[in-house]
């Protein structure tokens, strides 16, 4: 099985990729790591001290269509107000489509389609807000042939029933029959073999490519995670793959935010963690915990060492 990492980033969070990095640097993980960057923020990254053992830089350019990404280029250089405007209205109305290429949506995008652009087998998605806590294996995310599918049981009108709904109309589901799975997880393990079953269903319910039939959807809308399980669980039928959930603890109540320094050296000391999520909010830097987190993953690696 030829397995990779990946994080789809930009700008905003390059403080909270270098946390990323050097917590995958103070666990040992030595499989490629592909970060892909939106374009016109590239050089900042490259610039950046970052670790980079098996760390590979590239643009949303390579795995975006061009049409996309240049639709994506406008609207990151729209006035910030006006954005926030249309974005809105898009959200709650459906005006202005062309915000199906905004950030969020595109870096779905690029989780669905890395795989087959990589040509890796097993693809682990972990976003910027994601620090690893403890060594990570391979068989974390597959046992042998067999890939694991991140989910739970959940009930029919709970708060992500939404995505779940769309995903699967998007997929010529009944949005509302069962079963009632949810699937959001961080981080999140893609099959290549399921990835193209999909993109071929998107294709032949939608009548048109895979990723435009995401594009026209609002903003907030699409969930990658839920249209993925949906397809894998009643499409795809669990073929070579296996039901599991990763050890991920989620800092992002307010309530948590007050004592965050300490759920991020219990989370580290933790041996049944292995993530910790340290939500991504431009009202939540992630700056100030950045000695903390810097601390407690060098005593994480000085312990890995001496023992």
């Amino acid at each position: 099985m030829k397995i990779a990492l990946l994080t789809p980033t930009f700008a905003r969070d390059l403080e909270r990729f270098r946390m990323l990095r050097a917590s995958l640097e103070a666990f040992g993980w030595d499989i490629p790591h592909y970060a892909v960057v939106q374009t016109e923020d590239l050089p900042a990254f490259r610039a950046a001290a970052l670790p980079s053992r098996s760390l590979h830089l590239l643009p949303t350019s390579e795995f975006l269509a061009p049409e996309v990404e240049a639709q994506r280029v406008r609207l990151a250089r729209m006035p910030r107000a006006l954005w926030k405007f249309q974005r809105s209205l898009n959200k709650r109305l459906g005006l202005f489509p062309a915000f199906g290429c905004e950030g969020w949506n595109t870096q779905q995008l690029v989780k669905l389609g890395a795989a087959e652009k990589l040509g890796v087998d097993v693809l682990v998605s972990m976003d910027s807000d994601v620090l690893v806590t403890s060594p990570l294996r391979p068989d974390l995310f597959h046992r042998g042939d067999a890939i694991a599918l991140y989910s739970r049981p959940t009930k029919a009108d709970s708060e992500h029933a939404h995505w779940r709904q769309r995903a699967r109309g998007r997929l010529g589901l009944d949005p509302h029959a069962g079963p009632h799975f949810h699937y959001l997880a961080h981080p999140f393990v893609f099959s290549r073999e399921v990835l193209r079953g999909l993109h071929a269903r998107l294709e032949s319910h939608n009548g048109m490519p895979w990723w435009q039939a995401l594009t026209t959807m609002r903003i907030t809308h699409l969930s990658e995670f839920e249209l993925y399980g949906a397809y894998a669980r009643e499409i795809h039928g669990m073929r070579n793959l296996y039901e599991t959930r990763p050890r991920t603890r989620w800092l992002i109540k307010a309530e948590e935010r007050v004592e965050s320094e300490k759920v991020i050296r219990a989370a580290v000391r933790d041996p049944l963690i292995d993530f910790l999520v340290v939500q991504a909010s431009h009202r939540w830097p992630i700056e100030p915990l950045v000695a903390t987190i810097t601390d407690e993953l060098r005593s994480a690696r000085g312990e890995l060492a001496s023992a």
